[in-house]
Order: structure tokens, then sequence, then C-alpha cells
């Protein structure tokens, strides 16, 4: 049920490929949905990330007080709060809904708790952190901000 929406980010879908019962066991132990109205807010800037979001249908608007940063959608396909997954995460910036949302989530303590359990898995997801953390530093060091969204 969960598995269409997740697919779209990248280390999850190697995953699937890869690693079918961990992408089971996530979408059965650790998947939640949320139904979001129109005009509610999902996250505010400066509080802590807890767990990646995944927008399965539904509009929403990425703002944060940073003026280089403009305003940006959220649709299915995209997701938010991901650095959540690998480090102490504060949001740079704030979700609304724009539409209602259904919403897609797991916690990053979920996350990790069965990424222990998975040994199986544990290369890909060294492979994937790392690739994150040097993005995140990359960024940060050529004075672009990494934001709670990925949009490509």
């Amino acid at each position: 049920v969960y598995s269409p929406t997740l697919l779209g980010h990248p280390l999850l879908s190697k995953l699937k490929l890869a690693k079918r019962q961990f992408m089971l066991d996530l979408c059965t132990s650790a998947v939640e949905r949320t139904f979001i109205t129109a005009g509610q807010e999902v996250f505010v800037e400066g509080t802590e990330s807890r767990c990646i979001l995944f927008p399965a249908s539904g509009k929403l608007e990425y703002t944060t007080s940073m003026d280089d940063v403009p305003a940006l959608p959220l649709f299915a396909g995209h997701w938010a709060c991901e650095a959540s997954l690998w480090m102490d995460w504060t949001h740079v910036g704030s979700l609304m809904a724009e539409t209602a949302c259904d919403m897609i989530h797991f916690t990053a303590d979920a996350f990790r708790t069965l990424a222990q359990k998975q040994v199986q898995c544990f290369a890909e997801l060294c492979e994937y952190a790392r690739a994150f953390a040097e993005h995140a530093q990359t960024t940060v060091e050529g004075t672009r901000v990494v934001l709670d969204v990925w949009i490509d």
C-alpha cells in the first residue's frame, strides 16, 4: 500500500530491489499515514524533526525565513526531512498544506531500529548515509543551505 509513495526515494527504491524484506518490514511495522487538512502546518521552522515525510496526494508549500530561498511546492513524489534519518535535525523552514493531503511517514527511530535488525542492508545504508553527509557538507561549504525538502 505504501510502497509506491516511498519508492520515489532513491535509497528506498534500491532497498526494494535488493532487500525486499527490509521494505516489507518498514511498510508493515514503521510506516504511518496521516491526513492533513488545507491550511494545516505540518512542521515549523526551528522545531526538532523526528520523521521523514512523503506526500502521497495534495499540495504543500515549504517556506523559510532565508531571503534567497523561494517558497517551494511539494507534491507526491517529493519528500521532506530526510536529514532526520541520518543526524539530529532542526527544521530550517516550515511546511504547510495548501490542499488536503495524504502523508506517509516514519520516524527516524523506527528506521534506525529496523536498520539495526537488518544486517544484510548495512552496506547499502552506510553507503547512502556517507553520500548524504557528503552532500550536506558540500552544500554548507558552498554557502547553499541544506533544506528540509529535496526537490530536483
